[in-house]
């Protein structure tokens, strides 16, 4: 199974692993590191772990949260279900989609 965050203001494709981890913050080395003008996403701002059961997001105790939907996430992993949205931070957003499905 395979997935891909969508963004959703700039609706840039990011292909996920098949497994692993990924991180999303402005540190050097993260995966997806969003344009410095986004000073709402920290360095090291949130974890996604993809699996064969699924995607889980955590949050890196950011200082404006990791959220699915209205829910700000805690540090432990959440599922991520397709179609679901991820706000990283006020203004960081991706839909997740799994590849085949169009959401």
């Amino acid at each position: 199974m395979s997935y891909t965050f969508v963004d959703t203001l700039t609706k840039y494709r990011h292909s996920l692993p098949d497994s692993g981890y990924i991180k999303i913050g402005h540190r050097n080395g993260n995966h997806i590191k969003p344009p410095p003008i986004l000073s709402d996403v920290d360095p090291d701002h949130c974890e996604v772990r993809i699996t064969k059961e699924g995607v889980y997001v955590r949050d890196m105790r950011s200082r404006e949260g990791t959220y699915i939907g209205m829910d700000r996430l805690s540090t432990d992993f959440v599922e991520l279900k397709p179609g679901t949205l991820l706000r990283v931070g006020k203004s960081l957003g991706f839909k997740l989609e799994k590849n085949g499905d169009s959401i």
